[in-house]
């Protein structure tokens, strides 16, 4: 399993001019834990997140750093009455599987109550024999409760858990900066960033996957090493972020956007990071 920019991103490439033929359409019928033939198969294990449409596109789209203009798009409709915040849909091939693993938690509240959202994923072959299943895995909601496997919930937690200790350790790291006699000065925001590149990718997950194992969720050998996976990736998405965020203010402080200072960066920084911590 991949964790592929799971939290606060999306993977899914950017969308040029679109020229759709729709193949496969009103795909809401298929049921709860069935599996449906025709352009892709289709698995769904969740209620909440039914397929809306599936279109054959020439949409300009990245698959894996590459833009294609060949793609199929899998939309998928929101019938709870609660915002999505995550989700896993994985495409599995005869030899490959990857999953598609979205947070939009740390940026907006999620995807509406009867919000359509789509996926895009890789051209189908022409050989049936080889049609890639597709499985709509499992969605977190903005209470924090859930829907489908159970296991793959346990995952999307963990990479939070990680990402939530991480976020903490950074805004600590900023407290600390602040309460500097140089806080005013460059060097003050270059020990700090020097710190956060400093931080480790490992203290933490074991707390992160004795947390989502623990209770009703008992995980095979196998699962925990996906729980171990996805919390490397968490704690590796916060020290990502922040590096993210300098480049912004960078960018700000060239094009005269906005009045900088070191002081005024770390506030700037402190305070977007505990947005996060509330939203994780």
């Amino acid at each position: 399993m991949k964790y592929m920019g799971l939290s606060c991103s999306y993977r899914f490439g950017r969308l040029g001019a679109t020229s759709a033929l729709l193949l496969f359409a009103t795909c809401s019928s298929i049921a709860f834990g069935q599996e449906s033939g025709g352009l892709l198969k289709i698995k769904n294990k969740t209620q909440a997140f039914q397929v809306a449409a599936l279109e054959q596109t020439e949409a300009l789209v990245t698959f894996h750093g590459q833009e294609r203009s060949d793609s199929v798009k899998l939309s998928l409709k929101n019938e709870s009455n609660k915002y999505i915040t995550a989700f896993r849909v994985s495409e599995h091939k005869a030899q490959t599987t990857v999953s598609i693993d979205v947070d939009v938690v740390c940026w907006n509240r999620g995807i509406a109550p009867g919000t359509v959202h789509p996926i895009y994923l890789g051209r189908a072959p022409e050989d049936a024999d080889d049609t890639p299943t597709v499985v709509i895995e499992a969605v977190v909601f903005d209470d924090r409760t859930s829907d489908g496997d159970p296991v793959v919930v346990a995952e999307i937690e963990a990479v939070r858990f990680a990402e939530k200790l991480q976020l903490t350790r950074i805004i600590d790291l900023i407290g600390d900066a602040l309460a500097a006699p140089d806080a005013d000065t460059s060097d003050a925001l270059d020990r700090f960033k020097a710190d956060v590149s400093a931080l480790p990718v490992e203290d933490g997950v074991k707390e992160a996957v004795a947390k989502m194992s623990s209770g009703d969720r008992r995980v095979s050998d196998d699962t925990s090493g996906e729980l171990i996976r996805g919390a490397r990736s968490g704690l590796r998405n916060a020290k990502e972020w922040a590096q993210s965020l300098f480049q912004i203010e960078r960018e700000h402080e060239t094009s005269g956007s906005v009045e900088t200072s070191p002081r005024g960066t770390l506030k700037r920084t402190r305070e977007e990071y505990k947005r996060m911590v509330d939203r994780l």
